[in-house]
């Protein structure tokens, strides 16, 4: 019984949080930057990186949701004696959401202006946009609904008798960002940035109501980097998201145990981290980074009121960034960026 009761809870809270269109966050944030901040967009030690991101979430309770984006950002214009850069990129993130199959699909086009504070290129600033369209959709084919009760029991043959103006429905979106960045030695720094998106508070309803609107999401965040050791780094990094009524803190850090830290060719590090998502789980993540690649996996253990109906467990995540560096023997002329 309290386990059916947790479960409507859930569905009622979840089901209203995704029907008003309120954004559900990776918790591997930083492994995502194009998705967290249009400013974060070429923001990077290389040439061009691609991304990409998965979660699995709640397969315990209902339908699980699935997440998964892809994103490619590069600096195609680099001014040596301005100490500029311009960078460019696209996302797609994709998202399909419990019994009713509710998905959503946004490709973005992605610009940053970058400019360094210093001659050295270790402060700098960058301000970034995103824009692109958002399809969204739904099928009623498996939900289960009173008029199908036919007093005995359920009857799926009976008819709903529901009346659905919409199934699909699509808006243009727009967000915008800027991203701080400090390097103040040669293995520390610090960052902070704000992403703001859904200027235009698009309409969000199946019933064409024009007075549900998508309200506008706030991503902060900051974090560090700093060597303990010759080989040993940690990463504490602090994410807080605002969108209407809905607040998110996530806030942990991570420890890099590294060989060979500058190396291009045999550069390796293992990591492990803890997160803590307020008032509702813990992350466990690991992973590794060898040469270009920085592979990452966690999981998010429920401790919320809802762990009766979901046995503490949350959701598999995963991300992988393979960043393209082309060396060269002499020094290197691109600004010094944070790498995420």
């Amino acid at each position: 019984m309290v386990k059916k009761l947790l479960l409507g809870c859930y569905i009622f809270i979840t089901g209203s949080l995704i029907l008003h269109g309120q954004d559900l966050h990776y918790s591997q944030f930083m492994s995502s930057p194009v998705y967290l901040n249009p400013a974060a967009t070429g923001v990077f030690k290389g040439n061009y990186r691609i991304a990409l991101n998965g979660k699995n979430q709640w397969q315990s309770v209902t339908q699980p949701y699935r997440t998964i984006s892809l994103a490619f950002d590069m600096t195609p214009v680099q001014r040596r004696f301005k100490r500029d850069a311009f960078g460019a990129g696209v996302i797609v993130h994709a998202d399909v959401a419990g019994d009713s199959k509710f998905s959503t699909t946004n490709p973005a086009l992605t610009f940053s202006y970058i400019r360094s504070l210093d001659r050295q290129g270790t402060h700098t600033v960058s301000a970034g946009i995103q824009a692109g369209m958002v399809f969204r959709s739904i099928s009623t084919s498996a939900l289960s609904f009173s008029n199908q009760y036919n007093g005995y029991n359920y009857d799926p043959g009976l008819p709903n008798n529901e009346e659905f103006h919409l199934t699909n429905y699509n808006y243009f979106d727009i967000g915008a960002g800027t991203h701080w960045n400090y390097q103040f030695a040669r293995e520390r720094s610090c960052y902070a940035g704000i992403g703001v998106y859904h200027f235009f508070r698009p309409k969000q309803s199946f019933m064409d109501d024009r007075n549900i609107k998508l309200d506008v999401k706030w991503n902060m965040y900051a974090g560090t980097q700093l060597n303990l050791s010759p080989a040993v780094d940690i990463t504490p990094q602090v994410l807080i998201v605002k969108q209407g009524q809905y607040n998110e803190v996530l806030m942990g850090s991570q420890v890099k145990y590294i060989q060979n830290r500058y190396s291009h060719t045999d550069y390796l590090s293992l990591n492990a981290g803890l997160y803590y998502r307020s008032k509702d789980a813990l992350i466990f993540t690991t992973g590794f980074d060898y040469k270009q690649f920085v592979f990452g996996i966690s999981y998010d253990m429920n401790v919320s009121s809802l762990k009766p109906a979901t046995y503490y467990k949350g959701g598999l995540e995963f991300s992988l960034v393979y960043t393209y560096s082309k060396y060269k023997n002499k020094r290197r002329k691109e600004i010094p960026c944070p790498i995420f």
